[in-house]
């Protein structure tokens, strides 16, 4: 359950990558591509939880395996209990870094690549142009202002994960960075749930 929770606001986050993109003149064709493939892997995901079983086969697993049950949601508030920072929650999920890890890369290409890093309660998203044929003089600001565009989606995945891990609102900070090929930071910035 955590996992897929993980999973879908990861997806969010890379949706709205992918529009503040398009917002500062990236292909409106790689934007449609790229959040048709997240909300399929998100389908996909959703598909693969066990569906409820028959009355009758729910009544046997009780009755074999109650205990199995019990401890499963004790175990997720173990984790939840212990983590103070997004950090330590993705390290006690089982699956979680995981599943942000898988996310993450399934959305290189295009003359990007993305990668990602969580410290504390930063969570960021490092994005590299490739193609440094790519970068005029105005490409920081078409950056900056697609993320003005994009901002209230970033604070509300900020919020997102607060709920998930369990943190008051504005701990956790989605901090975006775009970068050329030599690492050289275009535009950068930091949003929490407001």
């Amino acid at each position: 359950m955590k996992r897929r929770a993980v999973k879908s606001v990861l997806c969010a986050a890379l949706m709205a990558l992918t529009l503040s993109m398009t917002a500062c003149g990236g292909s409106d064709d790689a934007a449609k591509d790229a959040a048709t493939e997240e909300q399929e892997e998100a389908s996909e995901e959703e598909a693969e939880e066990p569906e409820e079983e028959a009355p009758e086969e729910a009544e046997k697993s009780e009755e074999e395996a109650p205990e199995e049950e019990a401890e499963e949601p004790e175990e997720e508030k173990a984790a939840e209990a212990t983590a103070n920072t997004l950090e330590e929650y993705l390290n006690s999920t089982d699956g979680a870094m995981e599943a942000v890890e898988e996310q993450i890369a399934g959305s290189n290409g295009d003359g990007m690549s993305v990668s990602g890093e969580v410290k504390g309660n930063d969570f960021t998203f490092n994005f590299t142009i490739e193609d440094a044929s790519l970068i005029t003089d105005d490409t920081a600001a078409q950056l900056e202002a697609g993320l003005d565009a994009t901002a209230s989606v970033f604070e509300e995945m900020a919020g997102q994960m607060d709920d998930e891990v369990g943190l008051d609102r504005g701990s956790i900070q989605v901090v975006i960075k775009y970068c050329d090929p030599d690492g050289n930071v275009l535009a950068e910035r930091g949003f929490k749930a407001q």
